[in-house]
C-alpha cells in the first residue's frame, strides 16, 4: 500500500516505508508517521506521540526524500 501522505485507517496492511498522517488526541493537525513493521492496522498497534515498535513518529513532518 502507497500511504504517502494518506490518513491512518484500521484493518489496513501496512509495510515498512508507508507514511501516514494521524491526529494525536485533542492537538491542532495531525502528526507524520512512517511504517517500520508489516502488520495489520488495530487501535492496539495505531501510531502514538513519540512512535513506537509499529510507526515511527516524525514531529516536524517528513524529511524531504532526496
Amino acid at each position: 500500500m502507497d500511504a504517502l501522505s494518506s490518513e491512518w485507517r484500521r484493518d489496513v496492511q501496512y509495510l515498512p516505508g508507508d507514511r501516514v498522517a494521524f491526529k494525536l488526541g485533542d492537538t491542532l493537525g495531525v502528526a507524520a508517521f512512517e511504517c517500520l513493521r508489516a502488520h495489520i492496522s488495530t487501535v492496539v498497534n495505531q501510531p502514538v506521540a513519540g512512535g513506537n515498535l509499529f510507526w515511527k513518529h516524525y514531529p516536524r513532518g517528513f524529511p524531504r526524500r532526496v
